[in-house]
Protein backbone atom coordinates (compact mmCIF):
# COMPACT_ATOMS: atom_id res chain seq x y z
CA UNK A 1 0.00 0.00 0.00
CA UNK A 2 2.85 2.41 0.80
CA UNK A 3 4.48 1.78 -2.60
CA UNK A 4 1.17 2.39 -4.38
CA UNK A 5 0.66 5.70 -2.51
CA UNK A 6 4.25 6.75 -3.18
CA UNK A 7 3.79 6.01 -6.87
CA UNK A 8 0.60 8.07 -6.94
CA UNK A 9 2.32 11.01 -5.24
CA UNK A 10 5.25 10.74 -7.66
CA UNK A 11 2.96 10.70 -10.69
CA UNK A 12 1.00 13.66 -9.35
CA UNK A 13 4.19 15.61 -8.79
CA UNK A 14 5.34 15.03 -12.37
CA UNK A 15 1.93 15.95 -13.72
CA UNK A 16 1.89 19.12 -11.63
CA UNK A 17 5.23 20.21 -13.07
CA UNK A 18 3.91 19.59 -16.58
CA UNK A 19 0.68 21.45 -15.86
CA UNK A 20 2.51 24.48 -14.50
CA UNK A 21 4.78 24.59 -17.54
CA UNK A 22 1.78 24.70 -19.89
CA UNK A 23 -0.57 27.05 -18.09
CA UNK A 24 -2.50 29.60 -20.11
CA UNK A 25 -2.71 32.32 -17.47
CA UNK A 26 0.07 33.22 -15.09
CA UNK A 27 -2.02 32.47 -12.00
CA UNK A 28 -4.18 29.46 -12.98
CA UNK A 29 -3.42 25.77 -13.40
CA UNK A 30 -5.21 22.60 -14.40
CA UNK A 31 -3.74 19.25 -13.45
CA UNK A 32 -5.32 16.23 -15.09
CA UNK A 33 -4.26 12.67 -15.63
CA UNK A 34 -5.20 9.06 -15.64
CA UNK A 35 -4.34 6.07 -13.50
CA UNK A 36 -5.56 2.47 -13.44
CA UNK A 37 -8.70 2.26 -15.64
CA UNK A 38 -10.93 0.97 -12.85
CA UNK A 39 -9.50 3.22 -10.11
CA UNK A 40 -11.90 5.25 -8.04
CA UNK A 41 -11.65 7.46 -4.99
CA UNK A 42 -9.64 10.67 -4.65
CA UNK A 43 -6.26 12.10 -5.59
CA UNK A 44 -4.51 14.53 -3.27
CA UNK A 45 -2.27 17.50 -3.95
CA UNK A 46 -0.04 18.65 -1.10
CA UNK A 47 1.61 22.08 -1.18
CA UNK A 48 3.01 24.68 1.15
CA UNK A 49 1.78 28.26 1.44
CA UNK A 50 3.12 30.75 3.98
CA UNK A 51 4.91 27.93 5.80
CA UNK A 52 1.72 25.89 6.19
CA UNK A 53 1.27 22.49 4.52
CA UNK A 54 -2.03 22.47 2.64
CA UNK A 55 -4.01 19.76 0.86
CA UNK A 56 -6.38 19.80 -2.08
CA UNK A 57 -8.20 16.83 -3.57
CA UNK A 58 -10.14 15.74 -6.63
CA UNK A 59 -12.32 12.79 -7.49
CA UNK A 60 -11.18 9.88 -9.65
CA UNK A 61 -13.81 8.62 -12.08
CA UNK A 62 -13.14 6.04 -14.75
CA UNK A 63 -9.44 6.21 -13.92
CA UNK A 64 -9.25 9.96 -14.73
CA UNK A 65 -8.89 13.00 -12.50
CA UNK A 66 -8.52 16.78 -12.74
CA UNK A 67 -7.56 19.50 -10.29
CA UNK A 68 -7.85 23.21 -11.07
CA UNK A 69 -6.76 26.19 -9.07
CA UNK A 70 -4.66 29.28 -8.71
CA UNK A 71 -0.89 29.18 -8.54
CA UNK A 72 0.19 30.73 -5.28
CA UNK A 73 3.62 32.19 -5.28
Amino acid sequence: MIIKNSLTIGVLTLLMITALAQQKKADDFKLSGSIAPNAKGKVYLYYEKDGVLRTDSGHVAGGKFALEGEVIG
